[in-house]
């Protein structure tokens, strides 16, 4: 049957609607996972950053590839953060166990999202604990802003318990994590934020700015100092 007329209209007007309405849905989805993935590789560079200033003899690495089986292809993971304590600081494309003289990492936290939560509690959980023997595992889901941790004893992961300001403390790395608005931040033992280098350079310049009007307002009123 061949339609004509306002029925026909009335068919292609509803279905502009609907590819309009998909249209949205989908650009909108796209600008949210975006957002996200910005935030998340954000946060990991936050983190890094922080944590190589405390630790400048430790090999700190995030979202490289972890090479850790000979396997033809190499097997690989790549977590978010992790850290090989004794190991050197320089930079490397990717960390390749067998080159680094059997070490794995000692630390590892992983960013979750509803996609990935699954398999970072799980297959990675299993992977890190069974194969990699890391000492410490975190987690952060930062949709729910949620932070746990877990501590290798007798080849099984047991859950860290935050502390009285609820930081989870991390023992092999000697700091401990916390959440601030939707924020993960290094902190030392007595609960003082790890700054990183861009931030300590950044407070340096704010203290020195700070002297420099204090010196000006000094000056200002004190007329006798601009006499000859």
């Amino acid at each position: 049957m061949l339609l004509r007329g306002p029925l026909v209209s009335i068919l292609v007007f509803r279905g502009m609607q609907e590819i309009a309405v998909w249209r949205v849905a989908f650009f909108g989805m796209n600008r949210s996972l975006s957002a996200e993935i910005e935030r998340h590789a954000l946060q990991g560079r936050m983190l890094q950053e922080s944590l190589r200033v405390h630790l400048p003899d430790a090999y700190v690495g995030g979202r490289n590839s972890v090479y850790y089986q000979q396997t033809k292809p190499p097997r690989f993971v790549a977590p978010d953060l992790y850290v090989v304590l004794g190991q050197s600081a320089e930079e490397r494309p990717c960390y390749v166990v067998w080159e680094e003289g059997g070490r794995f990492p000692d630390f590892i936290l992983e960013i979750t999202s509803k996609d990935t939560e699954h398999q970072d509690r799980g297959r990675k959980l299993i992977l890190y604990r069974d194969t990699f023997r890391t000492s410490e595992y975190f987690l952060y889901a930062p949709g729910i802003a949620r932070l746990s941790g877990f501590r290798l004893q007798d080849n099984d992961y047991v859950s860290i318990l935050p502390n009285e300001r609820g930081d989870l403390f991390s023992q092999q790395l000697g700091v401990g994590l916390r959440c601030e608005a939707g924020w993960l931040h290094w902190v030392t033992e007595l609960g003082d934020k790890v700054e990183s280098s861009s931030e300590q350079r950044v407070r340096e310049a704010e203290r020195k700015l700070q002297e420099a009007l204090a010196e000006l307002e000094r000056l200002r009123n004190s007329p006798d100092q601009f006499q000859a």
